[in-house]
């Protein structure tokens, strides 16, 4: 090294601690320096930047498609004076690897400015399979990303070659120098991250070691060491890390050999230890082995099951072991192994006791034992249930294992096809099951099967039409032991029934208009259901008016539909009237207006003259005014075509998930057509509308949902 170094390097005040080792110049950057800017460089600390080590940052707008700004990062490194970086075959700085050799023969050696370390660019780039959505995405190149990484350095100088290396950790935002060394004879070599002539490596380890476990770690003498050097191997923390390493060995040697290390019993279980050698005489510090090194606390389980039977009568004998990562297996047959049995199952075929040694890289034990047998035995059969009614059915099981074969006897007679472990009957009778093996047949205990007759239920009624008045009697027929409940039908929901309270009796006098059924039980406790006939009966006639809203905006066209709910069968005659005055053809059941005032509707029914006038509705038009809110959740209304020659496509839209109604009516208020009526997502919505049907003229469309009730014009032209 040149003598005045350590004068200069006093000078501009750098915190460098050199060690020189013969031809090799290690220079410490203690402590390490981390900058947002630049680092230059001076390899052989002779106050001249050999090499610019440079990181600056661009911004990445998001434009129109992605939100704010992204931090486009730059780490480069710029030769100075004729000195090279060696590239790897993508053209960017090689990441050496530990101890690989640097020198003439290293490939790629690059003397451009700007060669990039490592770069992050980002861009704004539509979503794949998105549809129109963006995201911010990244990009990245070169190879110093993250921890610490070795670059490849050749120095000229006074015309002679020197090779070098830097070690450098890049976090993106900024990066950190931590030391460097060049070889100072010229044109000789050195080795990636090596800082003396004197040096010391560590050789190949296991992958898995057990916490509390013997760990061989060999280690190789590189230069000059005193034969009473001592040797010590640590061990890093569970990420690898060596801030405080745990001592596991040591050994005093001034050759390459090996150390018998202990990885102490309460060592965390990890994935990531790495081990280092350290040396007292001269005093080195190792780089870690090159692989990780898991560390395991593997104590294996020693329980064996059979699956099934453990009878050989009913064919070979399943054993398992747990299946369970880094096990090694070995089953014994009467504490004899087994050849060739090392899996975690096993099938046996031999009368006798089994056992398996379970082992791991840290214990090994031996298994319970499972007995196999080969004996002939009786089978068993049975039945949940013995006691059935009269077409429900009852399952008997055999309990032998399923590799055995079945046949299925009724009374002692063979059922054809009933050769399963199980049997689904619905017929009475004394059950068997004749089973079949390597120990040869026989025949199971018998299982006898009831079954149980149901009610014979019927309604009788004197009712055949429509009543106008009074209670129709419906009777069931009797028997002893029987109990009924009386159901009829739920209003609300189709082919739903509700029990009527108290009516428990034989006879029921129903006395509104509904559909009736009733449910015997017997002794038993056999059920059977049966209906009126016809299914609905009529007493009486109950009708109402039902309507979305009773209000009409001031200045709208808006229709409010009127709809008549009347409980019947029958042909029935409507008549709507508005402050007592009947409407001239408004004799359908719905009637649409925009006119206030209080209707009612008459409801006959043509079989027995039986008329109903349902309770007023009154419809009232006030002054309406749309708030900023109504407007955005105004529902959108459009017909296309309009004039319609045959088809059109009504579209709307829905603040929220509700109930929507489209009608089309006529001049006159009668509606010719329904579009719709249920439930509809938020958002925009479609209807189609085959209009073939409809004479041509004029017609209002009418939506009608809880936000609103629009109102569109539509003409039919031919």
């Amino acid at each position: 090294m040149k003598p005045f170094i350590a004068a200069l390097l006093s000078a501009v005040a750098l915190l460098f601690a050199i060690q020189t080792h013969a031809q090799i110049v290690y220079t410490d950057v203690t402590p390490d320096v981390t900058t947002t800017g630049t680092y230059n460089l001076d390899l052989d600390n002779n106050g001249s930047t050999d090499f610019v080590i440079k990181h600056t940052t661009s911004t990445a707008n998001g434009g129109q498609h992605c939100s704010g700004s992204q931090t486009n990062q730059f780490l480069k490194i710029s030769p100075s004076n004729g000195n090279s970086v060696a590239d790897n075959t993508a053209g960017y700085p090689t990441n050496a690897s530990v101890y690989s050799s640097i020198d003439a023969t290293t490939a790629g050696w690059s003397n451009t400015n700007g060669q990039v370390l490592r770069t992050v660019t980002w861009s704004c780039q539509p979503v794949p399979f998105g549809g129109n959505n963006y995201a911010w995405w990244n990009a990245t190149t070169g190879a110093f990303g993250g921890s610490d990484g070795l670059v490849t350095l050749k120095l000229v100088s006074s015309s002679s070659t020197y090779y070098g290396w830097v070690r450098i950790a890049n976090n993106g935002s900024s990066f950190t120098v931590k030391d460097y060394a060049y070889n100072s004879a010229a044109s000789q070599p050195i080795l990636a991250g090596q800082v003396s002539e004197n040096y010391v490596t560590v050789g190949t380890v296991v992958s898995v070691c057990c916490a509390g476990g013997n760990l061989s770690v060999p280690f190789v003498i590189h230069g000059t060491f005193n034969a009473s050097n001592v040797v010590t191997v640590e061990l890093s923390d569970a990420n690898g890390s060596f801030t405080n390493p745990v001592v596991i060995g040591s050994t005093v040697a001034g050759v390459s050999g090996s150390i018998a290390a202990t990885v102490p019993a309460q060592t965390a279980v990890g994935n990531y230890y790495r081990v280092r050698v350290t040396t007292t005489s001269p005093a080195r510090v190792s780089y870690a082995n090159e692989t990780n090194l898991a560390v395991v606390n593997l104590q294996p389980s020693g329980t064996i099951v059979a699956y099934g039977s453990t009878n050989l009568c009913d064919g070979n004998v399943q054993l398992s072991a747990p299946n369970t990562y880094g096990y090694t297996y070995q089953w014994k047959l009467n504490g004899s192994n087994i050849a060739n049995a090392n899996g975690s199952s096993y099938t046996a075929t031999a009368v006798g006791n089994y056992t398996c040694q379970i082992s791991t890289a840290c214990a090994s034990i031996a298994s319970n034992a499972v007995a196999v047998t080969s004996t002939a035995s009786v089978p068993a059969i049975t039945c949940g249930l013995t006691s059935v009614c009269s077409g429900n059915s009852t399952y008997i099981v055999n309990s032998s294992a399923y590799t055995n074969s079945f046949q299925w006897k009724l009374n002692g007679a063979v059922i054809p096809g009933a050769t399963d472990i199980g049997y689904s009957t619905f017929s009475a009778g004394n059950y068997t099951c004749v089973r079949t093996n390597a120990c040869g047949s026989a025949t199971s205990n018998g299982v006898s099967i009831s079954v149980n007759p149901n009610p014979a239920a019927a309604i009788n009624t004197t009712y055949t039409s429509p009543v106008c008045s009074g209670t129709v009697a419906l009777n069931a027929n009797t028997g002893a032991g029987l109990i009924y409940q009386w159901q009829a039908g739920d209003t609300y929901n189709y082919g739903y029934y509700n029990d009527i309270a108290g009516a428990t009796n034989a006879s029921y006098s129903a006395t509104t208009s509904g559909t009736y059924r009733v449910v015997e039980t017997n002794s038993a406790g056999c059920t059977a259901t049966a209906w009126t006939t016809p299914s609905l009966i009529e007493i009486g006639l109950n009708a109402y008016i039902s309507a979305y809203t009773t209000t009409i905006c001031q200045g709208s066209s808006n229709l409010i539909e009127l709809d008549a709910i009347v409980t019947s069968n029958s042909p029935l005659i409507f008549q709507w009237y508005r402050g007592g005055t009947a409407i001239s053809g408004a004799t359908n059941a719905a009637y649409a207006t925009n006119n206030p005032g209080s209707y009612t509707v008459a409801v006959t029914r043509t079989t027995d003259g039986c008329a109903k006038t349902s309770a007023a509705v009154s419809l009232v038009k006030v002054h309406c005014r749309m708030s900023e809110d109504d407007d955005a959740v105004n529902t959108q209304l459009s017909v296309y075509p309009n004039p319609v020659t045959n088809a059109a496509t009504i579209s709307f839209s829905v603040s929220s998930a509700q109930r929507v109604s489209a009608n089309v009516f006529d001049v006159d208020g009668r509606r010719v057509a329904t579009l719709a009526d249920g439930m509809f997502d938020a958002g925009d919505n479609t209807l189609a509308w085959d209009a073939t049907e409809v004479v041509a003229g004029v017609y209002f469309l009418q939506v009608q949902s809880a936000e609103k009730i629009l109102t569109q014009k539509i003409i039919i032209s031919r």
